[in-house]
């Protein structure tokens, strides 16, 4: 049984733009990146010159309009195909992972804000998810959150990133501990970057072990 996704020639064309991107702008750096244990943004810049990234983004914010999985597919496919795994885990990130939360869950306000950099790949999206003891076993958290509506605030939740940690398998792909710099325990999120899909009253988050 095949289990490949079928292509038309359109397809064809993206795997052959894609193959040539990753050839030309991977892997000539990807050890550098290795040893660097981090990305270049150039890697999404000029990936968004392509047409690589925020594929179902639609047109009114700089995105394709396209609703076909396949894109994604290739991408993945072509990148590690040459073998640059940490460049691959960055655009599922960004399109696959992160993406639907801004496509899915956001204000019209919010997609003319956030939207556009992630398609010319401006704005590099990223997610963190973990507690002591799980690392990145995300079946394996105990945390839950409680809902207080005591403080309203108009400031972003802000993190340091520390050096990041040597580790086996992808360096490039950063493993390191965040900070907030705040001080506070309280994650605190401005109206302007609430979605409308949290209740009305969500203004901070405490952390509540169970």
């Amino acid at each position: 049984m095949n289990a490949r996704l079928e292509h038309d020639s359109e397809h064809l064309q993206f795997r052959q733009v894609v193959r040539d991107f990753v050839r030309d702008k991977i892997t000539p750096v990807h050890e550098d990146w290795e040893q660097a244990s981090c990305l270049d943004r150039s890697l999404f810049t000029e990936a968004g010159k392509l047409g690589m990234l925020g594929f179902p983004v639609p047109e009114e914010y700089g995105g394709p309009d396209v609703d076909d999985f396949r894109y994604n597919a290739i991408v993945i496919d072509e990148v590690n195909r040459a073998g640059n795994a940490a460049a691959g885990i960055a655009f599922s990130l960004q399109n696959d992972v992160v993406l639907p939360y801004l496509t899915e869950m956001t204000t019209p306000e919010q997609k003319a804000r956030w939207l556009p950099g992630v398609v010319s790949g401006e704005t590099v999206l990223g997610i963190a998810m973990t507690e002591p003891g799980t690392g990145s076993d995300l079946t394996g958290t105990r945390m839950s959150m409680k809902v207080s509506s005591l403080v309203s605030c108009a400031c972003m939740p802000i993190f340091s990133r520390l050096r990041p940690r040597e580790k086996p398998g992808v360096p490039a792909s950063t493993t390191s501990r965040v900070n907030p710099l705040c001080g506070s325990s309280e994650v605190r999120v401005a109206t302007t970057n609430r979605s409308p899909f949290w209740p009305l009253e969500m203004n901070v988050l405490e952390p509540l072990t169970t």
